[in-house]
């Protein structure tokens, strides 16, 4: 909603389509998994505040910025952290045996990533990027800050959960 330009809306606009109901896939998961759904006050408590510090930085990202550009390439950074991520847990689980039954850690998840317009070739086989021809130099160096935001939020989060997870009990 906060994108102008109609050609980078209608990109965001499909994201948002492509993404809705994930959530429910998530929690469907978790039950699956044997885990119980998180209380709020569980959310809040320190054992996720690496996540939740992670989703306050994400979230200053995107309200942060001034350019439409900004903001997608802000989604392509997610989508393509989280190509690698659900690929990953996807054969991780699926090694364990665990993967029957889970959609958003399975590889129903990972397919409806890649049916994203943001990962699909043209006839010649080149990658689809209608706006990198809207790029100026400025650009860049900007789209690089927000593509170096984004993966220190997600290190710092994977770091502190390691080490949360790391404390004897």
């Amino acid at each position: 909603m906060r994108i102008g330009d109609p050609m980078l809306r209608a990109i965001a606009s499909e994201h948002k389509v492509g993404d809705s109901g994930h959530e429910e896939w998530y929690l469907q998961d978790l039950e699956r998994l044997g885990f119980p759904q998180p209380r709020a006050d569980e959310l809040f408590s320190d054992t996720h505040a690496a996540a939740r510090i992670a989703l306050f930085q994400l979230v200053a990202i995107v309200y942060g910025s001034t350019s439409d550009l900004d903001r997608i390439v802000f989604l392509y950074v997610l989508e393509g952290a989280g190509h690698v991520f659900f690929r990953r847990t996807a054969k991780a689980l699926s090694s364990l045996n665990r993967l029957r039954g889970l959609r958003y850690f399975g590889k129903s998840h990972l397919d409806a990533e890649l049916d994203h317009g943001m990962f699909k070739t043209d006839a010649e086989g080149k990658d689809e990027k209608p706006w990198e021809s809207a790029l100026e130099p400025g650009d860049l160096t900007s789209a690089e800050m927000v593509v170096k935001r984004v993966f220190t939020a997600f290190e710092e989060m994977f770091s502190g959960i390691y080490e949360r997870a790391s404390r004897p009990r």
